[in-house]
């Protein structure tokens, strides 16, 4: 019963992706939920003009998955740093979509700190997860509904995904 429930709930994020330009929060949430059940914090980086957009979401998304989110406003590159300082590695981080966090010096070094600190990035950016974000939740060339697992900065997480769990997740690219 429980099995079927989750597998309903991916299914769901799936075809609401699909229709979406960008992932939800509940779907990040569901996301993080599914694939690392072990977190009880998500990190949201995201701009202010974004946040006041999704604030009720974010909270909704907390709620529904039990999974506290740790909001953080990224006005500029030095909050970036700040910011990263104040998740462990029991957290997870979300990457929202902003000029700031857009930048290959801001990607780089987000990505550096969280390998370091052995946190899992979860986004909607090709860019972020050809560089090494675990989970990119997306869509393909043709537009469909994608999630690309990259394992090559998180190689420690890589007995988590079996074959089945992969199958079951829907993930349709493994970057090794």
């Amino acid at each position: 019963m429980r099995k079927t429930m989750h597998l309903t709930i991916m299914l769901f994020i799936l075809f609401q992706i699909g229709f979406a330009k960008e992932p939800s929060f509940l779907q990040y949430f569901f996301t993080v939920k599914n694939v690392l059940p072990e977190t009880k914090n998500i990190g949201i980086f995201i701009s202010e003009k974004q946040y006041k957009a999704q604030e009720k979401q974010i909270k909704r998304a907390s709620a529904q998955t039990g999974i506290k989110a740790l909001v953080f406003i990224i006005a500029d590159a030095r909050s970036i740093g700040k910011s990263i300082k104040e998740l462990n590695s029991s957290d997870a981080l979300v990457v929202c979509n902003s000029p700031i966090l857009e930048k290959k010096s801001s990607r780089i070094f987000i990505l550096s700190k969280t390998k370091d600190k052995k946190i899992p990035v979860i986004t909607a950016s090709k860019e972020y997860s050809d560089s090494g974000a675990l989970l990119c939740l997306g869509k393909d060339e043709n537009h469909r509904t994608q999630i690309i697992l990259n394992l090559k900065q998180t190689d420690y997480l890589a007995s988590k995904f079996t074959d089945e769990s992969v199958q079951k997740l829907g993930i349709s690219k493994i970057i090794r």
